[in-house]
């Protein structure tokens, strides 16, 4: 395409905005500065901000398919810049060929009376192979009303003999965010973290926050178009410095298409 020049953008570079003109050159970033001259191509992009591409790492692109809607799942994510996403839910064995290049999936733990069916779980990290980065767990009173903490530790438990990520769903949890946090290890994902109700991150003055970070622990927003997220919990934890350290969509079919 020759020489393309973005100009009066914002350039984000991952810690800093930098007001600047952007050109590109031979499909690579040529030079980034005030005064590049003229170029072939020239697109002005005042209120705009130019960054590379990001990744979504809570997502159920996987439910949002060709068969429901008529074109791949991994579309709803273009619009936003990202092109990198993680099915945060992977258990439909007809799926797996709507999974695109640069998309990663969370199996669930599956559970029967409280213990891990490793046959089940470890059928479904084998489908998905290489593609398969972790295992979820569904922390949540309202989808199984038996999960305990307990669970939870025999799911970290199998996660760490298979050399997995754990993603820990904690809205409607039975116990503190703060007891979750014990359990989890480095590198280790709690989303949804400012959902409201019971068992919230403002307890105990914002302990799970603080462990979370000693541990390393990932703190994700998972925002579910606000359905596991209170904008007031939200608003009050940035007003305290207790900032995501990611901030995932959680898109659904339901947020995507149907809610708005």
């Amino acid at each position: 395409m020759g020489e393309i020049l973005f100009k009066n953008g914002k350039i984000f570079d991952g810690e800093n905005y930098i007001e600047s003109n952007l050109l590109i050159k031979d499909d690579k970033i040529a030079k980034i500065g005030k005064n590049l001259g003229k170029a072939q191509h020239e697109i002005d992009i005042k209120d705009c901000i130019v960054t590379y591409s990001l990744a979504d790492i809570h997502t159920h692109l996987l439910e949002m398919g060709s068969k429901e809607f008529g074109y791949p799942g991994n579309m709803a994510t273009i619009p936003f810049g990202v092109t990198l996403a993680v099915d945060a839910c992977a258990e439909r064995v007809d799926r797996v060929s709507e999974l695109y290049i640069d998309s990663f999936v969370f199996v669930p733990i599956i559970f029967n009376n409280g213990e891990v069916n490793e046959p089940k779980t470890d059928a479904l990290l084998s489908l998905y192979k290489a593609k398969a980065i972790g295992v979820k767990v569904y922390f949540d009173l309202t989808m199984n009303a038996q999960i305990t903490l307990d669970c939870l530790k025999k799911a970290c438990t199998y996660a760490k003999k298979r050399d997995k990520i754990v993603m820990v769903h904690c809205a409607y949890s039975p116990v503190s965010m703060e007891q979750i946090v014990e359990v989890l290890s480095g590198g280790d994902i709690l989303t949804h973290i400012y959902h409201g109700g019971e068992n919230t991150i403002e307890e105990n003055d914002y302990s799970a926050y603080i462990k979370a970070k000693e541990k390393g622990v990932t703190l994700d927003a998972g925002m579910a178009g606000g359905v596991h997220t209170d904008f007031a919990v939200l608003k009050r934890a940035l007003e305290k410095g207790y900032a995501p350290d990611t901030i995932s969509s959680d898109i659904t079919k339901l947020s995507a298409y149907l809610r708005g």
